[in-house]
């Protein structure tokens, strides 16, 4: 493949900059064209590995202060809600009770009883102990994003930007390319018919 893309430069280069005499402007606009589309696609790749960079960082620094921010409790489920109406559901609602050590207080000595209703994937009873995160406040909260995903996230976002700029310039050498295929079927007809006409006048009487 490195092979074939090297190879397919050097003949676009050699179609946009080469004297043979065969080659038409046409042609030499449309490899310029690719050329340009070539480079940009080279030139954006820093680009884009540079903007993943900033983008894990920040992913890493929120992942952390999220893992930092919240904490998972034991509760207590103190009811139970009514299950929902869709098929194959088994998530059910219920509230439940918590303790959080209130602001301030040394050593977890002083608690503060927390309630709230949360949905849960599994049927539970009343009485059942369930795992939940909650944040510094003892409101509950979304598990924290494990650090891991940042690296996804830069991935995919670096990736995200070379994919659009390299569908930009294809489209943009897409729109070069369809007039001047036009000019050359016009061309090409142009030479067919002198080539015909000539042929007509050489023959002998």
């Amino acid at each position: 493949m490195h092979a074939f893309s090297l190879g397919y430069r050097s003949w676009c280069i050699t179609r946009a900059l080469g004297r043979n005499p065969l080659l038409r402007w046409t042609d030499r606009i449309e490899a310029c064209v690719i050329v340009f589309a070539i480079l940009v696609a080279l030139a954006a790749t820093p680009v884009c590995a540079a903007a993943g960079v900033g983008v894990y960082r920040s992913h890493a620094r929120l992942y952390e202060e999220q893992s930092r921010a919240r904490h998972s409790v034991t509760a207590t489920v103190v009811e139970t809600g009514p299950r929902p109406h869709q098929p194959h559901s088994t998530s059910i609602t219920v509230l439940a009770m918590w303790l959080v050590a209130a602001d301030g207080a040394r050593g977890g000595e002083v608690q503060v009883a927390h309630t709230g209703w949360m949905s849960r994937d599994r049927a539970v009873n009343a009485g059942d102990h369930i795992d939940i995160w909650v944040d510094d406040a003892g409101a509950p909260v979304a598990p924290p994003t494990p650090p891991s995903q940042a690296g996804l996230d830069a991935v995919g976002f670096g990736a995200g930007i070379w994919l659009v700029a390299t569908l930009g310039t294809t489209a943009a050498v897409g729109m070069v390319r369809s007039p001047l295929n036009r000019i050359r079927r016009v061309q090409w007809e142009r030479d067919i018919k002198g080539f015909s006409d000539g042929q007509r006048s050489n023959r002998p009487h």
